[in-house]
């Protein structure tokens, strides 16, 4: 039993079991405490085929999430830009007021590429990649894996924890 990662911004957390009784153990004991629906729980089999779809979903939702993510923070990018360089053109130094147009698209040109690339490094979600190799390598080790999604409802990842700590699970990853 160990508790491998703790990761703040990722919602999931995967509480891997040796067999699907312990696993089903776990999971009614979660379920009792913290009245979880089916749509908060994801259980990978052992040598399941395709748990990328379990754990990540269809990737159309992904599509719209990076685009969203690449505009929102492009936009954040070019106000942020745009608030800078106004700010010195009204009160900085004689050079940028001297020439307003290029200070504008001085800060603008970075600001747009850095909200832009920001975007794309949000929407990748890296910070979930830990539970889902997690999850891959105990359905190919014959291991059953339950992931609890916690940003759906009022529960902490301390919570589920402490709870899950008298079933006879494998390993929590975080």
């Amino acid at each position: 039993m160990s508790l491998t990662i703790n990761n703040p911004f990722d919602t999931r957390i995967a509480i891997t079991y040796a067999s699907k009784a312990r696993l089903l153990q776990g999971l009614i004991k979660l379920r009792q405490r913290f009245r979880l629906n089916n749509n908060q729980l994801t259980i990978i089999q052992p040598g399941e085929r395709l748990p990328s779809r379990k754990l990540e979903g269809e990737s159309e939702d992904v599509a719209v999430n990076m685009l969203t993510a690449h505009v929102k923070y492009t936009l954040f990018g070019l106000g942020l830009g745009m608030a800078v360089a106004i700010s010195l053109i009204l009160f900085g130094p004689a050079i940028f007021s001297s020439h307003p147009i290029f200070t504008i698209i001085g800060f603008i040109s970075p600001s747009l590429f850095l909200g832009a690339f920001w975007g794309g490094l949000r929407s990748l979600k890296p910070e979930r990649d830990p539970i889902n190799q997690a999850a891959v390598a105990a359905s190919m080790a014959n291991e059953w894996t339950l992931i609890v999604e916690t940003s759906k409802g009022d529960i902490s990842k301390d919570a589920i924890t402490s709870e899950i700590e008298d079933t006879d699970f494998l390993d929590v990853v975080s």
